[in-house]
């Protein structure tokens, strides 16, 4: 979270000694697993949004307008990245929601074929 279009790699975060061995190889996967997340991420929101939505309209609705306050007020105003770290996360939640229902479903598709 938080990347703004920088992918960790030890050769971008580590000092020239440090670049090899078992620190490197942790900072090279980690970066591995960012660059997967960040594509997949988006959609992910997107379709949390939606389940949420069909779920608990007020509840999901608090949770954009607080994406939507940051968005519009300082997302503008900062262009630090710092101050869009809170609707990151925010929106992580409706990613996390995705997850859990895609995971769910995937149990329920296996229960099924089984039977």
């Amino acid at each position: 979270m938080g990347s703004a279009g920088f992918n960790v790699t030890s050769r971008k975060c580590l000092a020239p000694e440090r670049q090899g061995g078992p620190l490197a190889f942790v900072v090279n996967a980690i970066g591995m697993v960012q660059s997967v997340l960040r594509y997949l991420a988006l959609p992910l929101m997107l379709i949390g949004i939606a389940l949420s939505l069909k779920k608990n309209r007020q509840v999901t609705g608090l949770i954009l307008a607080t994406v939507v306050y940051y968005l519009v007020t300082l997302a503008i105003g900062h262009s630090e990245i710092r101050y869009g770290l809170p609707m990151q996360a925010l929106l992580f939640i409706f990613a996390g929601v995705a997850v859990s229902w895609l995971g769910s479903w995937g149990q329920r598709r296996v229960s099924e074929a089984r039977a």
